[in-house]
C-alpha cells in the first residue's frame, strides 16, 4: 500500500466513489478518488457516510461503486484529506504496529510537541482512515481503551482482534 500524504479538502473537486461493505464490528464505508483513498469509516448507515464526505470534502462529486471496483488492493493508495498537523499525526499513527497500543502522549512526544496531548487527540479523532491509520491503537495513559470516532465497542474489538488485551 502506497500512502500519499498532503491533500487538504480544498484541493479536491473530482468524483469521489463510495461503497459500503459488512465486517465484523458494523457496516464499513470505503471512499475513494483519482488520488487514492480518502476515507475509510464506519457508520450508521449510507446517508450518514455521504454527509460526513460532503461536509470533509465540500467541492466533490459523489457516485456509487462497488468494492470490486478498487483494482489492486496490494497497490492501494491512501490519500486522506487533513491539515498539515492532522497529517503529521496520522503519519505517527501508522508507525505503531499491530498487536500494540500507544499513550496520547507518546505520540505528542513522537511528534516533538509533548505538550499538545489535546491538539494531538482532536488530530487523531479526526481521522478518516478507520483500521488503515490505526487510531484504534491509541490508548490513555491513565488506563482503559479511551474513546474513539466510531464507539469504545468497536475500538475494543479491534484490539482483542489484534491480540491487545486491555
Amino acid at each position: 500500500m502506497e500512502v500519499i500524504f498532503g491533500r487538504t479538502p480544498a484541493d479536491y473537486a473530482g468524483t469521489v466513489v463510495c461503497c459500503e461493505c459488512a465486517s465484523a464490528v458494523g457496516q464499513l464505508f470505503v471512499a475513494w478518488t483519482d488520488f487514492g483513498l480518502c476515507a475509510v469509516a464506519f457508520a450508521d448507515g449510507a446517508a450518514e457516510m455521504r454527509e460526513r464526505l460532503a461536509r470533509r470534502l465540500p467541492r466533490a462529486a459523489f457516485a456509487q461503486g462497488a468494492i470490486g471496483s478498487l483494482e489492486n488492493f496490494g497497490s492501494l493508495r491512501v490519500a486522506p484529506a487533513g491539515t498539515d498537523f492532522q497529517l503529521e499525526v496520522w503519519r505517527a499513527l501508522t508507525r505503531v504496529p499491530r498487536g500494540s497500543v500507544a499513550t496520547y502522549s507518546q505520540i505528542a512526544a513522537a511528534l516533538g510537541r509533548p505538550t499538545a496531548l489535546r491538539a494531538v487527540g482532536t488530530a487523531i479523532g479526526a481521522n478518516p482512515l478507520a483500521i488503515l491509520v490505526p487510531c484504534h491503537r491509541i490508548v490513555p495513559s491513565q488506563g482503559g481503551v479511551g474513546r474513539y470516532h466510531w464507539g469504545s465497542h468497536r475500538k475494543l474489538a479491534l484490539l482483542r482482534a489484534e491480540g491487545v488485551d486491555l
